[in-house]
């Protein structure tokens, strides 16, 4: 019996003697290379598409064609007013693991072990400072509260406080030199001012994040912040910034995804800086 494609011209490979023959050079597969590595391809890897086997190559592929679904999907929600990739701020979901709704944060109530754990460490740094300094990595961060320009107003509020995670392993990162300068500020003993970081705490937090993130923010008034909590920026707020810096007209679009899923987005017009 004649093999099914035998009598198909053009539908699959060919067939001799009941074996598929595979395309050789002579149909313009010769020379073809890795797009990633520059490796030549073999005609099997040609054949499945512009990569090699390499688990690198592979693993950039895939993220390629998440990325190139990801931009199709924002054009289709923003239409002809899409801007140029290199105009899109692409910031991380907070939920990764599927949450329904983006818009809308997770909260949970605070761990009764944490709220314990967080409390104790403020009576300590309270009455032993300088057995608490500032950490060598946050050393860069001024106590000076450098008020927030308009684009990190809209990055941030619109990020929703991605960066307020690790505040949540690292105690919100109150140390020695923050008590000390509350004090000074406000003329209280370092136990009150411990005690005063310590009712803020809120019944809920966003989970996972730093336990005074709250739904609206963090829930510490500005000057009572981590000095990092008030000058961090991410790379792609610094990115914008300097977008911004190179060229003040244009505008910007701040989007969030999931793989290759656009979950929410917002324009941000020339004029948000003024």
């Amino acid at each position: 019996m004649a093999p099914k494609f035998a009598g198909m011209a053009g539908c699959g490979p060919r067939w001799h003697s009941g074996q598929p023959m595979l395309p050789t050079a002579a149909h313009g597969l010769a020379g073809a290379r890795c797009r990633w590595c520059q490796q030549p391809l073999s005609v099997l890897q040609r054949l499945r598409g512009q990569h090699c086997d390499a688990a690198e190559c592979r693993s950039r592929q895939a993220r390629s064609e998440v990325l190139s679904a990801r931009d199709a999907a924002l054009a289709r929600i923003t239409g002809p007013a899409s801007p140029p990739p290199e105009r899109v701020l692409w910031l991380r979901p907070h939920h990764d693991d599927g949450h329904d709704d983006e818009r809308v944060l997770a909260l949970a109530p605070v761990p009764a072990g944490r709220r314990r754990a967080l409390r104790a460490h403020l009576r300590a740094v309270a009455q032993a400072p300088q057995a608490h300094p500032r950490a060598a990595e946050l050393q860069g961060y001024a106590d000076e509260d450098p008020a927030p320009d308009a684009l990190a107003q809209r990055v941030c509020g619109f990020c929703q406080g991605h960066c307020c995670r690790p505040g949540l392993g690292r105690r919100a990162f109150i140390d020695g030199p923050l008590l000390q300068r509350q004090a000074q500020a406000s003329g209280q003993a370092l136990a009150e001012v411990a005690r005063d970081y310590a009712r803020r705490i809120p019944a809920q937090h966003v989970q996972g994040s730093c336990l005074y993130h709250g739904a609206q923010g963090c829930v510490l008034p500005r000057e009572m912040r981590a000095p990092v909590c008030n000058g961090f920026a991410c790379d792609r707020l610094r990115q914008g910034q300097a977008w911004r810096a190179a060229q003040p007209g244009a505008a910007l679009l701040l989007a969030v995804a999931r793989g290759a899923q656009v979950l929410r987005t917002q324009a941000v017009p020339p004029n948000a800086d003024g």
